[in-house]
């Protein structure tokens, strides 16, 4: 502003000394410069807002690292759903969940990719492979995924935004692909402007010819108005949308991939005729910047003499046939691309987890096996459970038995998925997860808690029925009931899931179903967790050991809680 003050003031100054070249030379060199400076500070302001961004990128991933991410905003709470197989009780969403910790997700789609990564688990060892090596490779592109992200990070669109964009990409006007409709729409406003030109300037010309014209270019106006709204005011909304999604394609067509998955995502970014996505996009996004002009005062003159919206309808058509059965396609890709970016974040954060291997039988076997939302203060157990075993897990209260069963769950939803483990070595089988954990009543359907563990029990053996390979997770079963029918309806379900050939934990206070270890020659195995005291305080290593509890600490704790016990 003080270099274009300047300039005009010198200009001024010059023009009352008869120098008038030269007073002309500094206006036209100050305006010159005034622009160049307004062009360079606004590159400027867009570099710093970048900058910014990928600051906040990093600060995040810190605390990501430092244990600090639970105050991360995206939760993925609407994904939640109680009454899927294990989500709930594993905490793949919502507060302190999975998903909380590794996404860096930005777009709705992005979001549900990921969600569906994590909560329907990938059933072919050969589909898990091909993952795991494109989570890799990202993995080690730290500063492409961080650009990725830093472009997404713009896009604020809802389920409702997305599902009404792929709509409109499908719905196509034909009228606007008639030759003799293109042809009306040049030659009539063509025919107008030279009749009345020719009118001011031709009395052989009668003015009444214009005027007809220019009636029939607003009657045209007036009989597709409606459609026009429908169209043009459905796009754009998309205006900034449409430019951060042809950064994300650019960035995804100008990067090379070695993984066979990513290459061939990055091969679909095409139109039949070979058109790059980003600039099909970038073709869409220009017509939404003349669409933008329907907010200016004149656009109405504008339309009326050009007839400007049939032009802008001629120019979206032609996108939509040529590619708008691609679009929601190149958007699955930038979703997809965001969701495997989540998941590489785990293994580049933790170079010293492992890949797991995969078995054609089923069971986990693991060394040095952790929970991964724990942080550095987690306990890692050893772990062998074999095909259509269990582990009963005892203990006293707060001794980690419930953890140690999330521990096995999530660390089995993170091979699935196909990044790495919070484990030095992993192998497992191909296996449908299902847990009963955190049961709930439901005062609307007039169900008790007791009940509805009954009915989570029945889905998981009727599931182990169907699948031979059902690993299962049970902490407490029959809670809700008394002491005998509790130890009685878990030997019974146990022996039964066993029979069925299903694989999993059972943790329990019920010391007595110690005794199945011996009933069933070893496939239901016996270990525990114990605690010890110091100076009157309770300790716990969290330490997995074989055998049956033999500790107790639920009187300490009353007392702790302040109930005086005689």
């Amino acid at each position: 502003l003080s270099v274009f003050l300047t300039g005009a003031l010198l200009t001024i100054l010059l023009g009352f000394t008869n120098n008038s070249y030269l007073s002309w030379a500094i206006g036209v060199a100050t305006l010159a410069l005034f622009v160049y400076l307004v062009v360079i500070d606004s590159d400027f302001e867009k570099r710093r807002k970048k900058v910014g961004v990928l600051i906040k990128i990093n600060e995040e991933a810190l605390k990501r690292r430092s244990g600090d991410w639970k105050q991360f905003v995206d939760t993925g709470s609407e994904f939640s759903n109680h009454s899927h197989p294990f989500s709930g009780d594993l905490d793949l969403f919502g507060h302190g969940s999975l998903f909380q910790w590794t996404s860096v997700a930005r777009t709705f789609l992005g979001r549900k990719r990921l969600a569906a990564m994590l909560s329907e688990p990938l059933k072919e060892i050969d589909s898990i492979t091909q993952r795991q090596e494109a989570i890799l490779e990202l993995s080690k592109k730290l500063v492409w995924r961080q650009r990725f992200q830093a472009e997404a990070e713009s896009v604020k669109e809802k389920a409702k935004n997305i599902e009404a964009l792929s709509a409109w990409s499908h719905i196509q006007y034909g009228f606007y692909e008639l030759t003799w409709v293109k042809g009306l729409v040049y030659l009539l406003p063509l025919t107008t402007a030279v009749l009345l030109v020719g009118s001011i300037f031709l009395k052989s010309i009668p003015s009444f010819l214009p005027i007809t014209g220019i009636f029939l270019q607003i009657l045209l106006l007036r009989v597709k108005k409606n459609e026009h709204k429908e169209a043009l005011d459905t796009i754009y909304p998309y205006k900034k949308t449409l430019a951060t999604y042809e950064q994300l394609l650019m960035l995804l067509e100008e990067e090379g991939f070695q993984a066979e998955a990513l290459d061939k995502l990055k091969a679909s970014l095409e139109t039949d005729s070979g058109q790059k996505a980003s600039r099909q996009i970038h073709k869409l996004g220009k017509i939404v910047d003349g669409i933008s002009n329907r907010m200016n005062a004149m656009y109405l003159i504008l339309d009326v003499l050009l007839l400007w919206d049939f032009h802008l309808m001629i120019a979206l058509e032609k996108w939509k046939v040529e590619t708008g059965h691609l679009m929601v396609h190149w958007i699955e890709v930038i979703a997809e691309i965001e969701a495997l970016n989540s998941l590489s974040v785990i293994a580049y954060d933790h170079s010293t987890w492992c890949l797991p291997r995969f078995e054609k039988s089923g069971g986990v076997v693991s060394q040095e096996l952790g929970h991964p939302l724990l942080g550095n203060g987690r306990k890692s157990n050893p772990l062998i459970l074999q095909q259509a075993s269990t582990l009963l897990i005892t203990g006293s209260n707060m001794s980690g038995k419930s953890t140690l069963l999330r521990t096995v769950g999530i660390n089995l939803v993170l091979a699935y998925t196909g990044t790495v483990v919070c484990a030095k070595s992993f192998s497992c089988g191909m296996m449908d997860i299902f847990t009963c954990m955190r049961v709930q009543d439901d005062l609307e359907q007039s169900i008790s808690s007791f009940y509805a563990e009954l009915l989570r029990i029945k889905q998981m053996v009727s599931l182990s029925k169907e699948k031979a390979n059902v690993f299962f997770l049970l902490d407490e079963v029959f809670k809700g009931t008394n002491s005998e029918d509790r130890h009685q309806g878990a030997k019974i379900l146990i022996g039964q899931l066993n029979r069925q050939g299903a694989t999993g934990l059972v943790s329990t206070h019920d010391l007595e179903l110690g005794a199945m270890e011996a009933a069933t020659q070893g496939l239901v195995k016996n270990f525990h967790f114990r605690e010890t005291y110091e100076d009157n305080q309770i300790h716990f290593d969290y330490v997995l050991r074989p055998g049956i509890s033999t500790t107790k600490n639920a009187m300490y704790l009353i007392k702790m809680a302040g109930i005086d016990v005689d």
